[in-house]
Parts: C-alpha cells; structure tokens; sequence
C-alpha cells in the first residue's frame, strides 16, 4: 500500500546510478533533479519539481539505475509508492505497453545525458567569451596606453621643438650682432 509521507528540506531522495526504487507522488513542496555528466562530474539542474510531480518514474518503471539525483528544496508532502507494489502493478500490464514505457523512458534518458552535455559545452564557450573579453580589455588598455605615450613623446617633441627654435634664432640674433660688430670695426680701421 502507498504511503503518505512528509520529507524535510535538504533530505536525498535517490542519487543518480542507484538502482531502481520508489515513485513519489509530490502533493506540496519542492523538489530539485540534478543529472551528473559521468565524463566530467558537473551537475546540471534539469527540474524543479513541485505540487502534482511525480518523481523516479524512469527507474520505478523500467527496474534501472536512477537517471538524476533528487534533492528535497522545500519540505515536500508526497505519497511513495515501494517497489513492491510495482511488481503487482506490472504484472497486470500488457508486454507491449512495459515495452512502450522502457522506450519513453530511454528517450528521456537520452534527453538527459544530451542536456548535460550541451550544459558542459555552454560552460566551456562562456570560459572562452570570458577569456577572449579579457583579452579585449589589456589589448585596449595597451592601446590606450600607447596612445598616451605617444600624445606624451609628440609633446616632449613640440617643447624640445621649440626651445630647437628659440636656441637657434638666439643664435641667429648673435651672429646678426657679430656681424655687425665685424662691419663696425671694418668701418673703424
């Protein structure tokens, strides 16, 4: 017989690679299914599951290893039903419907491992967007900085420019004056 019970926050339901188990029947509360990349271990959420869920079909159904861990978020009322009771449900089914259910079943597991993959593949492309905008930023800082050495050396030219400038009509003044003093004392002898 199914049984009404209340699981507080924070409790495990199954973990993902158990063997079969119990169907819970959520009537409040909240529920969180995590599927784990076996290549890489990341976990990736894929449901929250609240009020009307029923949770562990996949594994209650087919007598497989969980395909998600669950993971109670907020206290959840649910009524579970054992495996037991499985076994007496299934014998009154028809093959051709058990057969119809395992392949249901496949498909969302298969749903599942493509969904991690494609989590890890986004987590992999956002690490190089990532990268490639840190990149951006020292390229533009660089360029900013070489912008304003150069506006500092264009500057530090103009000035010595300029003081080049002052120096040689300074000097172009006292060739002017010593020229006139050679014609004065050419003039004086």
């Amino acid at each position: 017989m199914d049984q009404d019970i209340t699981i507080g926050a924070g409790q495990t339901l199954f973990r993902q690679g158990e063997k079969g188990g119990d169907l819970y029947f959520i009537k409040a509360g909240e529920v969180e299914l995590t599927v784990r990349d076996e290549e890489t271990g990341k976990e990736a959420v894929v449901a929250i599951c609240g009020p009307k869920s029923v949770i562990g079909t996949m594994s209650f159904l087919e007598d497989e290893p969980r395909s998600a861990s669950a993971v109670v978020k907020s206290e959840i009322k649910c009524i579970k039903v054992s495996q037991l009771q499985r076994d007496r449900m299934l014998k009154s089914i028809p093959n051709w419907f058990r057969i119809l259910v395992k392949d249901l079943s496949g498909n969302i597991r298969r749903t599942n491992k493509g969904f991690i993959k494609l989590n890890a593949e986004i987590d992999l492309l956002k690490k190089k967007v990532s990268a490639r905008d840190k990149q951006k930023s020292k390229l533009e800082s660089d360029l900013e900085n070489a912008r304003s050495q150069n506006e500092d050396a264009n500057k530090k030219a103009k000035k010595k420019e300029s003081e080049l400038l002052e120096e040689i009509k300074s000097l172009q003044e006292k060739v002017v004056g010593l020229q006139n003093e050679i014609a004065n004392l050419k003039k004086a002898k």
